[in-house]
């Protein structure tokens, strides 16, 4: 995975969808926070399901994280992966 892409991706996906510039901020925060972790764990993008992102949760925690830093990545990951797929060039 390289990580520099994939941000340039998360940056250009929230950049497309979101036309909040605070929501894009925060979303394109809690997305690199993510792929850090999938690097991390030697995961790809298109590799994600909901167990990768219950254990990045479960880590999160672990690690002492407070709940609205968990629930705003959360909710990052989640909007990423809502948009359409054949928007994602990853």
């Amino acid at each position: 995975m390289n990580l520099e892409m994939i941000e340039q991706e998360i940056a250009s996906t929230f950049d497309t969808y979101e036309i909040s510039v605070e929501k894009r901020i925060r979303y394109i925060s809690g997305m690199k926070h993510f792929a850090e972790y999938l690097h991390k764990n030697n995961l790809e993008l298109d590799e994600v399901e909901e167990s990768v992102i219950q254990d990045y949760t479960n880590e999160l925690k672990s690690y002492g994280y407070p709940d609205l830093f968990i629930n705003n990545n959360l909710k990052a990951v989640r909007k990423y992966f809502s948009y359409p797929k054949n928007h994602l060039n990853f």
